[in-house]
């Protein structure tokens, strides 16, 4: 049986300018998905959201040498939105780095200290093939 998946998506570009982004980028949402086909339908199909495909890791057994993780920290109350009329609400907000195995530790910890609300964490896999694996596939033939 496959790994799940998730799919980051609704990309919020204007937020990440904020300082309280860290210089991460910052995701709206979140859907999980149980075959790496049904998430990448979805991730084609939302490709205006700028979404990024990542097979989780759940186990030993799933990290892998030389992948480029992705680690989204989910946020409940650091985000929020101001209305006109003075009142505030809160915007639910995942917090996105990619980093490679040796950084990866670093990296949980400090976002574990930040108190998010969950941590996602997966290794990214590409929507489309690039011009690079079209060239591989034909050469390993």
């Amino acid at each position: 049986m496959e790994n799940g998946y998730f799919v980051l998506y609704k990309r919020d570009r204007s937020g990440e300018k904020m300082e309280r982004a860290k210089g991460r980028m910052l995701y709206d949402s979140i859907k999980e998905f149980e075959t790496k086909e049904r998430a990448i339908s979805f991730g084609l199909s939302n490709l205006q959201d700028t979404p990024i495909l990542a097979k989780k890791v759940e186990s030993l057994n799933d990290y892998k040498e030389g992948a480029t993780y992705v680690i989204a920290a989910y946020f409940t109350g650091k985000y929020q939105h101001y209305s006109y009329d003075g009142s505030c609400d809160s915007v639910p907000t995942h917090e996105i780095t990619r980093c490679d195995q040796g950084d990866l530790d670093r990296i949980i910890e400090k976002l574990a200290n930040e108190d998010p609300s969950k941590i996602y964490l997966g290794i990214e896999e590409k929507l489309v093939p690039s011009a690079l694996d079209r060239i591989r596939s034909i050469n390993e033939k």
